[in-house]
């Protein structure tokens, strides 16, 4: 019984990417301050329960950030979704118009195909800074497997 190799890139059956670097962030400073928080109510009564509760808020956004992908490519869109309560942004390759890079951030300039042809394209600006250098380096060469992305100096 011979197993077919599918010759379908990876690209095509969807990427993910994960926010890790803010993940760490919040789950380092969410447990600190969970724990401060604790130490000071158990040392004093009437200490301000906010430490916890900011603390507990930043270790369940650590953990949305660590298991939910904040850029997914699939075979026709991308998809942008950089927090927890912020609604995904699909965008449909053949509704963008062009792709620009500063510095760490991500402008996808696209035009909905039920918008006016005067109206001016809409722009989605994604901050790369959440991801890991390598990451970011993976999703620049997957976005730029589709489009061209403009370097734009500032």
């Amino acid at each position: 019984m011979d197993i077919e190799v599918s010759d379908v890139s990876t690209i095509s059956q969807g990427q993910e990417f994960y926010a890790k670097t803010q993940a760490r962030l919040m789950l380092g400073v969410g447990g600190t301050a969970l724990a401060l928080g604790l130490f000071m109510l158990l040392s004093v009564p009437s200490a301000p329960v906010g430490i916890i509760g900011m603390g507990g808020l930043m270790l369940g956004m650590g953990c949305w950030f660590h298991f939910s992908p904040v850029v997914r490519i699939g075979a026709d869109h991308l998809v942008f979704q950089p927090a927890p309560l912020a609604r995904a942004r699909t965008v449909l390759d053949s509704e963008v118009e062009r792709v620009e890079r500063k510095k760490k951030v991500l402008l996808v300039h696209y035009r909905r195909h039920d918008d006016k042809p005067d109206k001016s394209p809409r722009k989605l600006a994604f901050a790369m800074n959440m991801l890991t250098a390598d990451d970011r380096e993976a999703l620049l060469g997957a976005v730029e497997t589709r489009f061209e992305i403009v370097p734009v100096a500032k």
